[in-house]
């Protein structure tokens, strides 16, 4: 996936800014292993926001290394239904747990809108004709 990225910068088909999300979990792609990790952190684009995710029994896991190692972390119930085991997960559930984790690290949250006034909101195309 990243070959690809990097590909498509050096043809200038994709520019800043740009936002990445790494989903680990799926069977045919990436898993949440420390070597898997280290290969995406060097393939990552040059001052790319990039957050990891997880889905199946990875979420915990993609939220811990995405506090650790990247810009952030991708929460919600359209990855993650459950929040241990089998039993059912609400978002603020997800969100509670994240939080608990960032708070000992001293992180906190941006605002969607600080994220938008950093050029990342969706982009309005003209289709006028």
């Amino acid at each position: 996936m990243l070959y690809y990225t990097n590909y498509l910068i050096e043809k200038g088909i994709l520019a800043n800014p740009l936002y990445i999300n790494v989903i680990f979990g799926n069977l045919f792609n990436a898993q949440p292993d420390l070597v898997t990790v280290s290969s995406i952190l060097h393939h990552l684009p040059q001052n790319a926001k990039t957050c990891f995710g997880g889905i199946g029994v990875h979420p915990l896991k993609a939220t811990v290394l995405g506090l650790l190692e990247v810009d952030g972390v991708r929460v919600g119930l359209e990855d993650n239904l459950y929040l241990h085991g089998r039993e059912r997960a609400t978002n603020a559930q997800l969100l509670t747990r994240t939080h608990a984790l960032m708070e000992p690290l001293g992180y906190s949250c941006m605002s969607s809108t600080a994220f938008k006034q950093l050029g990342y909101g969706n982009r309005t195309v003209n289709c006028s004709r």
